[in-house]
């Protein structure tokens, strides 16, 4: 869940400092539903494949998503993290952490993102990045903001340079060198409250703590079960699965 709003160049500095390391701690808590759902819905993709162990959260921040991951599975995730201090957080929870995706290991089995592709202003370059350090029958779970039509103040705020399609985001994985196995959105509620934040949220762009509580505990879980029959039309957030395209299967 992090900004990585800078030239490829600018990512390998050591004074790049997220903005929104508060919110991210808040969230941690404030989201536990919603974060241990995304979590899950990773892990039910992983366990088909029980072969893959090399897993790599790309854009770890915290490490909320870690943390949960390892409880969930017994396997520690390796950490992408471009920020310093966020590094720092992560190495006391006990997640191995790197500063680029240049320094992480080589054929990485499993890698999943969440709310980080937004951030990257060539999104396209770092999939084809990440596929080149992936295991040639490597996965990877992607989950990204959608629709341009509910961009908000706080899109602005923490430094997203899009939203997201199934479309879109399809097309730039298959570009990537993936084949896509499944892709739906996901949060429906989500993004019917995203037009009310349009229209009424805070200048400051930052949801209050309580209102993540609200939506977490009460608004969420509805969300889940409307999306199974909206899922193929709209949501708040898109979620896609993919694998490495092989010449073969042509």
């Amino acid at each position: 869940m992090r900004i990585y709003r800078r030239t490829r160049e600018r990512l390998m500095t050591e004074d790049f400092q997220y903005s929104g390391t508060e919110l991210l701690q808040t969230g941690e808590d404030a989201l536990r539903n919603y974060n241990a759902w995304i979590v899950r819905q990773f892990v039910k993709y992983l366990t088909q494949f029980p072969d893959k162990k090399t897993v790599l959260d790309y854009g770890a921040g915290v490490g909320t998503l870690s943390v949960i991951f390892k409880r969930l599975t017994r396997l520690t995730p390796l950490a992408l993290e471009i920020d310093p201090a966020q590094r720092t957080i992560l190495k006391q929870r006990g997640i191995p952490v790197y500063a680029s995706i240049e320094e992480s290991p080589q054929n990485l089995d499993f890698v999943y993102s969440s709310n980080v592709l937004e951030h990257i202003e060539d999104d396209l370059a770092a999939l084809i990045i990440l596929r080149k350090k992936m295991h040639p029958d490597g996965r990877i779970a992607i989950y990204v903001p959608a629709f341009e039509s509910i961009w908000t103040s706080m899109d602005d705020n923490v430094g997203h340079f899009r939203r997201y399609t199934k479309e879109g985001l399809g097309e730039k994985l298959v570009r990537a060198g993936f084949e896509v196995e499944n892709i739906r959105y996901t949060d429906s509620i989500g993004f019917v409250l995203a037009f009310f934040f349009k229209i009424i949220g805070s200048k400051s762009g930052n949801p209050s703590r309580c209102s993540y509580i609200i939506f977490d505990r009460v608004l969420f879980p509805l969300s889940l079960m409307l999306d199974k029959l909206t899922g193929r039309f709209f949501g708040k957030n898109v979620l896609a699965f993919a694998h490495i395209h092989s010449p073969q299967q042509q």
